[in-house]
């Protein structure tokens, strides 16, 4: 094979930074490599099995890349997540978040790698959703993956005073020449359990009886992803995943204002230049619902008299067109707000569509539509402090019909 494989694909791929990890591997004196899961710019991840059990046996290897940055932001990312496991089983949002395992170091040819360890799960509601025609989630389980999210934020802001927004200094994108990348509550980032372990046998036998592509070399393998296609009997339990960016709120620091959010998720604080608190995790799971049900953003940030390049203006004009003016009380604490609006708070963009909160729902059940905008209502609100909270949220009516 001589075209590039996996992370051989990435623009900016080093090798040394990788550790040399092959199938068949004994890891930690105790864990068995059986196959590859994943690559990206800071890891490889791996399906390993723990040869001293019979019950509980895989897990979920991520093996870090041995760069400075990945290693700081891995030691940040391993201390958070002892502190969320940590802090309190009993909560009922506890199971819906995804909780390390274990955390170790290996030494490679080139030095010392970070890795974690988790439970496996199967794929990413980002692929989920693509079981259903057109992309879209059933309303009626589109409520309950909402509700075991909003559970997991539950327990993120009240127990543990942990925001899952956040911005990781390291590149994680395939091929993206980036110094930092941004995170948010997204589909990518929660994970679907599985219903039957026996399925991992499969995946590891299938794996065995007919090998992934890989390329050899003198010093490493580079294996194929190995796509799973056995996934066929999904629960529909979720995890709230990728704690890279998080941040820890304490006495001295409630309010952040540093860049967040890829753009169609930015919550208004955050393109404004305004501080951010809890409540940008609970604009991201408002406009989440619209990627579940239509199968797209609810904001595009589009400008059409710019080649349909996104702009803060025009995604504050889409906001506008749904919400109304922001209140100018949000406006004046804005470090970016004179970039965006001039000394009348007026924006200077071209008006977008006309859309009414009612036509942004196409493929939902009609009858449902008012309750979706009453839901949504909760989260989607110009001042930060008007969002309901998570726990507020599970006890609206709306989420207590799906116990």
């Amino acid at each position: 094979m001589d075209r590039p494989l996996d992370e051989e694909q990435l623009s900016n791929y080093k090798p040394e930074i990788y550790y040399p990890i092959k199938i068949g591997d004994i890891v930690h004196e105790k864990y068995e490599v059986s196959l590859k899961l994943g690559f990206g710019g800071s890891s490889t991840v791996w399906l390993i099995r723990n040869q001293h059990v019979t019950e509980k046996r895989y897990f979920v290897l991520k093996v870090c890349v041995n760069t400075r940055p990945r290693t700081e932001q891995t030691s940040k990312e391993v201390e958070i997540l002892r502190h969320i496991g940590s802090v309190n089983p009993n909560h009922p949002g506890y199971k819906f978040v995804r909780m390390l395992q274990d955390a170790f170091e290996i030494r490679g040819p080139a030095g010392i790698h970070q890795c974690l360890l988790f439970t496996p799960l199967t794929e990413t509601l980002a692929i989920f959703r693509y079981r259903y025609d057109e992309g879209c989630i059933p309303g009626l389980l589109v409520g309950q993956l909402m509700k075991q999210c909003i559970s997991a934020l539950s327990y993120l802001h009240d127990e543990c005073h942990v925001i899952h927004t956040g911005m990781n200094y390291m590149n994680d994108f395939c091929g993206a020449n980036l110094t930092h990348r941004l995170l948010d509550i997204k589909l990518d980032n929660i994970l679907i359990g599985i219903q039957d372990i026996s399925t991992l046998d499969e995946l590891v036998e299938e794996e065995r009886q007919t090998p992934s592509p890989r390329k050899i070399y003198p010093d490493r393998i580079i294996y194929k992803t190995r796509i799973c296609t056995t996934f066929t009997d999904l629960t529909t339990h979720t995890e709230l995943s990728d704690f890279d960016g998080a941040v820890r709120v304490t006495a001295g620091q409630e309010f952040f204002n540093f860049p967040i959010q890829p753009l169609h998720y930015r919550a208004p604080e955050v393109i404004l230049g305004a501080p951010w608190t809890y409540s940008a995790d609970i604009w991201n799971m408002g406009v989440l619902l619209w990627d579940m049900i239509e199968g797209h953003a609810l904001f595009r940030g589009e400008d059409p008299t710019l080649d349909n390049v996104y702009t803060y203006n025009m995604h504050l004009a889409e906001m506008t067109e749904l919400m109304g003016p922001p209140p100018s009380e949000l406006l004046q604490r804005g470090s970016r707000t004179s970039q965006m609006y001039d000394a009348d708070g007026k924006l200077d963009t071209p008006p977008p569509p006309k859309r009414r909160w009612g036509d942004t729902f196409q493929k939902a059940d009609p009858e449902a539509h008012e309750s979706l905008l009453t839901f949504t209502s909760l989260m989607l609100q110009w001042l930060p402090e008007r969002r309901l909270t998570a726990t507020q949220i599970l006890q609206h009516p709306l989420m207590v019909m799906f116990d």
